[in-house]
């Protein structure tokens, strides 16, 4: 049980309450650190009803019931969590995004607009802003939201990817190519692991051999691979390394010399 749940369930009427309380906290807490959503939530459950005006219990369950995949649920939760601390702009946060899961792009959009309307520099908010915009189809919007997003944390690589997207998606593809480059530092994905070589950066290599990998799935393979005879010429030689599952496929691929 952290310092917060401790500090709230003192609260709780009566010494028994308080002990019960206590103990529903940190069951659902080991529930979930356990992976275990749905038995945190039986526990929440119990928890706000002894402890009905704790706003931070209202969240935890909300929280619970996201991580068990039930994000209209969680909205309820939520929306209870914002009446016990209506100038909780995390909470509002949560209840966005829970509305955003369960198809709810207007209401998502609003409740982020209250967040930026409570703390301006709030982490993620303009990039919350932006994904409820784009689910609305308001695309321009959501550009502009990204961009706020970017210029508010312009070292966070999630808001410069998620940047690339809205401006690929809007044919703007200088712009957004060159912001696609942030998936490079997106934490755990790991796509270069493995390759001691520098990154070819579209300088002189007549003379040298070019690899060429597969970066995401097997569909972007079978998509962007048409490409690969544009290099015909610009290397000595071009492997283009697959996954298993295409060398047949592939094998006959114009442009490279080798696949390994």
């Amino acid at each position: 049980m952290n310092r917060q749940q401790r500090r709230l369930v003192t609260r709780a009427p009566g010494p028994d309450a308080a002990v019960a309380a206590a103990a529903l906290a940190d069951q659902a807490h080991r529930a979930l650190v356990q992976g275990q959503p749905r038995v945190a939530v039986s526990a929440l459950r119990r928890l706000v009803v002894l402890c009905p005006q704790e706003g931070a219990f209202w969240r935890a369950l909300g929280q619970a019931l996201v991580a068990d995949g039930r994000p209209a649920e969680a909205v309820a939760a939520f929306t209870t969590a914002c009446e016990r601390q209506p100038d909780a702009a995390d909470i509002l946060s949560d209840r966005g995004m829970a509305y955003l899961d369960s198809g709810q792009g207007v209401a998502a959009g609003a409740c982020h607009r209250a967040v930026i309307a409570i703390d301006p520099v709030f982490p993620g908010a303009y990039g919350r802003l932006a994904s409820a915009l784009k689910r609305q189809g308001r695309f321009d919007a959501a550009l502009a939201a990204q961009c706020r997003a970017v210029a508010t944390a312009p070292d966070d690589p999630h808001e410069r990817f998620n940047l690339a997207l809205l401006l690929l998606s809007s044919g703007r593809f200088d712009e957004g190519w060159a912001a696609y480059e942030a998936r490079l530092r997106l934490p755990g994905l790991d796509i270069h692991t493995g390759f001691a070589q520098p990154q070819w950066a579209g300088e002189d290599i007549a003379r040298q051999t070019l690899l060429v990998h597969a970066e995401q799935g097997l569909g972007d393979v079978i998509q962007f691979c048409r490409y690969l005879p544009l290099l015909t010429g610009r290397a000595r030689s071009v492997l283009f390394a697959v996954p298993p599952a295409l060398v047949t496929l592939l094998r006959d691929l114009p442009g490279v010399d080798a696949l390994c």
